[in-house]
């Protein structure tokens, strides 16, 4: 038991050095879904670290999506997914994630069976959607892997973050099985919504971090449409169509929030615990889509948009208003 205790506090640890954002809704969580959403959480960052690692190479990314996949079926153990992670030096949070599976896996053995199937299964999905596009190549002519149109971009949304939002809600219905049937239907209607709103917001407030490593996650149709191509995004003297390319993934963004409000506050008022876990970083994201429309700040890798520190008190504040 002491050891699941360390286990446990390495799992709050490392949530705090992947987002600190997202620590502070989870840590809003009745303790049962704080352990259940913080193991979601952590075995979804591994699936990003596995697709975001800039030095992988596309072989040993496939096979560790593979041997990822072979884990969450229980099929591997975390002793022989860990054996074909590569050797590097401490000092990248989610490689650290990667290579403590083991403890996340320990404190995951410590939830129901519906609970640990739940997540097992949507990280899963989440995989496998990350492994096909991850098969994508660079643009012949610019170097750039970029997505195409609209529905690729919902697609990939999809699989990263509206695979997310079901998976939530399987874990909030476990932790309150009197949810009526009915609302337990509309969760469904709107959580993918709630999870692919929040992505494309990051998606927004990143486009310059993720250019700089070669990926355009706003479609080409999106810049062929302003009148550019994907490579402008780089040239000073387009930065109006660039941000013009910006305005319907907005638009998405913006159409996707009246879902996620609509998935938070269907949760029943008896359940604020949750309303403000989902509240906090829908309003988190919808200060920052006002941040988004024409700010040049989008154009810097290393300054991203996003909500001054000093505001998230406040943020906290309505939410618990419309909580209540």
């Amino acid at each position: 038991m002491n050891g699941v205790h360390h286990d446990w506090q390495y799992c709050c640890e490392a949530l705090q050095q992947v987002s600190r954002s997202f620590a502070i809704p989870i840590s809003m969580l009745r303790d049962e879904l704080k352990v259940s959403v913080t193991c979601g959480y952590l075995l979804c960052r591994v699936a990003d670290w596995i697709e975001d690692d800039p030095i992988l190479d596309p072989i040993a990314r496939e096979g560790l999506f593979l041997k990822y996949l072979a884990y969450l079926d229980g099929t591997v153990t975390t002793k022989g997914f860990c054996a074909t992670l590569p050797n590097r030096d401490a000092g990248d949070p989610e490689y650290d994630l990667a290579r403590n599976l083991d403890r996340i896996d320990r404190v995951l053995a410590t939830l129901s069976i519906d609970q640990q199937a739940a997540l097992r299964q949507w990280v899963a999905e989440m995989t496998r959607g990350m492994m096909v596009f991850s098969h994508r190549v660079p643009g012949s002519t610019d170097g750039i892997v970029a997505l195409l149109t609209h529905g690729d971009l919902d697609r990939y949304c999809y699989f990263v973050a509206g695979t997310v939002g079901h998976m939530l809600t399987d874990l909030f219905v476990f932790a309150q099985p009197t949810i009526p049937d009915p609302v337990k239907l509309e969760l469904r209607k709107y959580a993918e919504g709630f999870g692919m709103a929040l992505q494309l917001v990051n998606i927004l407030k990143d486009v310059a971090e993720d250019m700089a490593r070669g990926w355009s996650f706003i479609p080409r149709s999106c810049y062929a449409d302003a009148g550019i191509d994907v490579q402008s995004f780089s040239d000073p003297g387009h930065r109006l169509r660039v941000h013009n390319a910006l305005i319907p993934v907005i638009g998405r963004a913006k159409a996707l929030m009246d879902d996620a409000f609509d998935y938070s506050v269907r949760i029943p008022e008896s359940e604020r615990d949750i309303r403000m876990f989902c509240l906090v970083p829908l309003w988190m994201a919808i200060e920052t889509l006002k941040l988004i429309p024409g700010n040049d700040l989008l154009f810097d890798p290393v300054q991203s948009v996003k909500v001054p520190r000093e505001a998230v008190a406040s943020i906290v504040a309505e939410c618990q208003q419309v909580a209540a």
